[in-house]
Parts: structure tokens; C-alpha cells; sequence
């Protein structure tokens, strides 16, 4: 077994944490991922919604609050774009102009 049991690279791993931190920051509403084709986009949703968001869910449960989300909503800026989202995470996906066309926020990947 590899040593190293984490399958994030250092970029990934940062947004991870930005996204833990954001579940529990009252003022945001809206976080956005960015990055250039193949960076792991798609690799870091699926961990965020199947690792992040449990952990999230747990240590909510632990400290005695109310989750404030229970689900991801997943946008992407092209249609193409989402269907390939779609397709990786087996989840729901929608253009973001479908949603908002708030500028993104960028996050080095």
C-alpha cells in the first residue's frame, strides 16, 4: 500500500479545506472552483461530495449543530463542461449561467 493515502495533490487538498472551512462560514453562500482542463476539477468534486461533505455532516453531529447544507449543487460554465461533471460524480449538474453569472472566485488547482 502507498505510504502517501491522500489522493489529493497540494492544490486539491487546499480547495478540500477552503470547502470544509466555507460549510461553516455563515456569510458565504457560494463556493467556485476553477481551473484550467486536467488539473483535477472533476476528481476534487467527487472527493469534496464524498469524503468533505460526510465529514462535514459528522462533525456537525459531534459539536451539536444543525448542518446548514446537505448537498452540493455542481455548475459548470459550459454544457459540455457539465455533462463531463455529470457523468464523473453521477450527480445532477448544471450550466452556471443556469444558476448565476456571478464572476468566479479563482482557486489555484
Amino acid at each position: 500500500m502507498n505510504a502517501n493515502t491522500n489522493p489529493l495533490n497540494q492544490g486539491q487538498q487546499a480547495a478540500a479545506d477552503a470547502f470544509f472551512a466555507f460549510l461553516f462560514d455563515e456569510n458565504q453562500k457560494e463556493f467556485i472552483i476553477s481551473g484550467a482542463a486536467g488539473v483535477g476539477k472533476t476528481f476534487l468534486m467527487s472527493h469534496m461530495i464524498d469524503t468533505v461533505m460526510p465529514r462535514y455532516h459528522e462533525m456537525c453531529r459531534l459539536i451539536g449543530t444543525e448542518a446548514a447544507y446537505d448537498d452540493v449543487v455542481m455548475c459548470a460554465t459550459t454544457n459540455k463542461a457539465a455533462e463531463v461533471l455529470a457523468q464523473a460524480t453521477r450527480r445532477p449538474t448544471s450550466t452556471r449561467c443556469s444558476r448565476s453569472c456571478a464572476p468566479p472566485v479563482r482557486l489555484p488547482i
